[in-house]
């Protein structure tokens, strides 16, 4: 008895990312590689995909500078909450108060590793609560808003700045599958 095996269609390799493909496909389905359009638009693809990889390189880095700052907030809390721990040492409240910023500090490490994997995610999500708290803290306290309010300005404007890289890098790997 002989099987006739089902022959398929000859696969070839993208010129851009070495995938097999079938070249009867307008695109390669993993980078988007214009299979069917002329040399000049081919090469213009794989120039602009490796410049759009650079730019991406940039953005990482730029990005990844979030968790530095997460890093920044969780020593500052922390520092905070050994400084009221020992200015209220007689308080009932001293151990609340390095609870709550020790909590807080650890918070901000984790939201630190988790921006190298899911950088978007992590700071929205830090940007969101460091926002909160100093609306909370100024709730609590409404003199508190000018201490440190240029630190405060300056960690804002640096999650935001990492945000938007984040979000361009998020849109160069969806646009370009890299």
């Amino acid at each position: 008895m002989s099987l006739n095996p089902t022959v398929g269609p000859v696969l070839q390799e993208c010129k851009c990312c070495t995938a097999a493909v079938n070249p009867s496909h307008e695109l390669c389905p993993v980078c988007n590689f214009p299979l069917k359009a002329t040399e000049k638009e081919q090469n213009d693809f794989i120039y602009q995909r490796d410049y759009k990889q650079l730019e991406l390189g940039e953005l990482k880095t730029k990005s990844n500078k979030a968790a530095t700052t997460f890093y920044f907030i969780a020593g500052i809390m922390l520092l905070w909450g050994i400084v009221g721990f020992f200015r209220d040492a007689t308080s009932d409240n001293s151990v609340y108060i390095i609870g709550i910023y020790g909590f807080l500090s650890v918070l901000y490490l984790c939201l630190g590793f988790w921006s190298k994997n899911k950088p978007v995610t992590a700071i929205i999500t830090g940007l969101v609560l460091y926002i909160l708290l100093t609306i909370l803290d100024f709730i609590a306290e409404p003199l508190s808003i000018g201490r440190g309010l240029l630190v405060r300005v300056l960690i804002i404007a640096g999650l935001i700045k990492a945000l938007k890289s984040a979000l361009e890098a998020k849109k160069i790997k969806e646009e370009y599958r890299i």
